[in-house]
């Protein structure tokens, strides 16, 4: 074991150091170098997630859910590559243990994925303790699956000051003394409900509602030879600028009837119609000017990490667009592992 005075040194040698990729019966034991970092001593341990990203990645990365628009696109493949999926689990797992560790990190801690098989923790030794019990943990419980029912409302100005969304998301394990849910549902809203999704343990889950909206993007000349003589040809290049509302992230048991769920919403909207501009084709000045258009898209993210128990409710609101607050409710539900009783929630 090495003492390093930096911590970000004694970090990045961890990064830095050759990973060997050997098939294992049982994952191994975490490799461990020691940091010094001010009165509080910190250790970098390399945790060999490769097991789960096998057993999680399949063919793609969760269940991937599009809600039929007037314009969307079926046709838009998951991902298929069985590295990249992967890479997307060890990262998803790695954003989990980044949020919910135990005691929280402080400035100097990191959890870092590491391509598609390891996760870095640099933390103090009740943190690793908590990792290496999350781990054995998510392990233990590969068949615990996990039910999300998402709703969005658009909410008008006027009623989103009434809410009480400005400081963050705000969780309803069971009942709403507040009598948000009841404000949101009575108000004429726009809203979107999804269905119910199942997802395993901390898989990653992706709803989208997204417009695919063609445009011209450009034009293209060609010199092509027509009955002996050169002729220049332009051809206009169409592209496709999507907006609309996406859902994603995971949610998993993170212990005895305590679920955690880290989802993030964005929502574009596109400014139609699309502005035109013309311009001149080159080595063509003698052609009419042609238009192309430049379409922009407005855009707001917002992130929600939160500890249900099972059954509960977290509600985000997110900044205007189009002068209404995106508010996102998510209900998460743990179902039973009973095989008499397939697909039964737990309640």
């Amino acid at each position: 074991m090495t003492t390093i005075p930096i911590a970000v040194l004694g970090l990045t040698a961890l990064l830095a150091t050759p990973l060997l990729a050997v098939a294992q019966d049982d994952p191994p034991a975490p490799r461990r170098e020691a940091v010094l970092l001010e009165d509080v001593t910190c250790e970098a341990r390399l945790y060999d997630v490769r097991d789960l990203a096998q057993r999680d990645a399949h063919d793609s990365t969760g269940p991937r859910l599009r809600l039929t628009v007037p314009g969307a696109d079926d046709d838009e493949p998951p991902v298929a590559n069985r590295e990249a999926a992967r890479e997307v689990v060890v990262t998803q797992l790695a954003n989990v243990i980044r949020a919910f560790i135990e005691p929280p990190l402080e400035p100097g801690e990191a959890v870092q994925p590491v391509g598609s098989t390891h996760v870095v923790v640099n933390g103090r030794s009740e943190q690793h303790a908590w990792v290496e019990a999350f781990l054995a943990r998510h392990r233990a419980r590969g068949s615990k699956t996990v039910v999300l029912e998402a709703e969005l409302y658009l909410v008008p100005a006027e009623i989103w000051g009434t809410l009480g969304l400005g400081d963050g998301p705000r969780v309803l394990d069971h009942g709403d003394e507040s009598g948000l849910l009841a404000r949101l549902q009575n108000a004429e809203l726009d809203r979107m409900s999804a269905p119910r999704v199942a997802i395993r343990s901390f898989d990653h889950m992706q709803m989208s509602s997204l417009t695919h909206t063609s445009y011209i993007r450009e034009f293209r000349v060609e010199r092509v030879e027509i009955d002996g003589r050169q002729q220049a040809i332009a051809d206009p290049v169409i592209d496709v600028v999507r907006d609309g509302i996406v859902l994603d992230g995971t949610a998993g048991e993170l212990d005895a009837g305590v679920i955690a769920v880290d989802l993030g919403v964005d929502m574009t909207k596109l400014q139609r119609p699309i502005p035109t501009v013309e311009c001149r084709l080159d080595g063509l000045p003698d052609v009419a000017p042609v238009k192309i258009q430049l379409p922009r898209v407005d855009r707001v993210e917002a992130r929600v990490t939160a500890r249900l128990t099972d059954g509960g409710r977290v509600v985000l609101g997110a900044p205007a667009l189009d002068g209404r607050h995106p508010v996102l409710l998510v209900r998460a539900s743990i179902v039973a592992d009973d095989p008499a009783k397939p697909g039964a929630v737990r309640r």
